[in-house]
């Protein structure tokens, strides 16, 4: 599995991806305020659905810029 990571105040978002796969098989955003250990996953918390849809646009956005330098 191949992981990108994007960190942005008080967050930080991951994807998962198998064999070059286009959709990530699993997530992550973790709040870094209230758990700096990165121990949960918050991702399916609706107070965080804001920042989970701008981690993603942003870390997306970011991959594909990437590919498209390649």
């Amino acid at each position: 599995m191949t992981g990108h990571s994007i960190r942005s105040g008080k967050y930080r978002y991951t994807e998962w991806y198998r064999n070059q796969q286009e959709k990530p098989e699993a997530f992550v955003l973790t709040d870094l305020k209230t758990d700096p250990g990165e121990e949960s996953n918050v991702a399916a918390d609706p107070a965080h659905a804001q920042a989970l849809k701008r981690m993603r646009d942003e870390l997306r956005e970011r991959i594909a810029a990437a590919v498209a330098e390649k």
